[in-house]
């Protein structure tokens, strides 16, 4: 009789470690959970800045936006809800002036603190050297910029040449006058503006970033996204004021999530 209970508590036992075993094997055998969130940026270009509107070309020159580049991104932050309708979680800027500020104006309507913008230096506009300052209708006509823009267009890894502005006009001398300005190949300007997102998207995985920034710049991470030629960057329509919204996903890949239809 004593042997029997003894058998039956045996029994018991094996089977209570049995189970065990196996609900251990279980918990071992749950997949891990994974982040799939993907990330968005939304770059903005600057508004109107008299430069723009006088054709002249300003690389990095650290001009200012004027009366209408100001009312452009007052009604693109009054119209945010309406037209962009995404909440932002942190901002970005170049640090010449025409994109802080517009960036500025914005965090208003997104009730984001100015002093919140964060600047980074490989967002400013591509470096156009001794050509920053002249007016684009000059160069076909000029037979140095002429060589210097063809060069640059033709071959991706040609810097313009860097040092002070070839032409200075009282117009423009508060901006160019005693400075010298750095040029930069299409490649160089492509591989700092698409590190540095990859560096944004990084620090802030989930989340939806705005990026104030130049029209040159937009055009040629446009160019990234979409495998076109970086000597093609001109085809892309980029205004002032406008918005490009980019989702990187998790897999890697990116998408231009408001590319106009073809």
């Amino acid at each position: 009789m004593k042997r029997r209970k003894l058998w039956k508590i045996e029994a018991f036992f094996l089977m209570f470690l049995a189970g065990i075993t196996i609900f251990s094997g279980c918990v071992e055998k749950a997949p891990p959970e994974t982040t799939t969130a993907s990330t968005t940026i939304i770059l903005v270009r600057h508004g109107e800045t008299d430069w723009n509107a006088l054709g002249i070309l300003q690389g990095q020159a650290n001009t200012t936006l004027n009366d209408v580049g100001v009312t452009q991104m007052e009604d693109l932050g009054a119209s945010w809800g309406k037209n962009v309708g995404l909440n932002v979680d942190v901002v970005y800027s170049s640090p010449l002036l025409r994109a802080k500020q517009a960036a500025e104006i914005l965090c208003k309507y997104l009730s984001i603190s100015p002093f919140e913008i964060k600047l980074n230096d490989n967002l400013q506009e591509m470096g156009l050297g001794i050509l920053t300052g002249v007016p684009k209708a000059e160069i076909p006509s000029n037979p140095e910029y002429l060589d210097i823009y063809k060069k640059w267009i033709t071959d991706l890894d040609y810097a313009q040449p860097s040092g002070p502005a070839a032409e200075i006009s009282d117009y423009t001398k508060h901006y160019l006058e005693g400075k010298e300005f750095s040029g930069e190949s299409l490649n160089t300007v492509q591989t700092r503006a698409w590190n540095a997102l990859n560096e944004i998207v990084e620090e802030n995985k989930g989340k939806t970033i705005l990026v104030s920034t130049h029209g040159g710049i937009i055009k040629v991470i446009l160019c990234k996204v979409t495998d076109t030629p970086l000597n093609k960057y001109s085809k892309f329509s980029v205004p002032n004021a406008s918005t490009t919204i980019l989702e990187f996903k998790s897999d890697g890949t990116v998408i231009w999530v408001n590319a106009p239809e073809s």
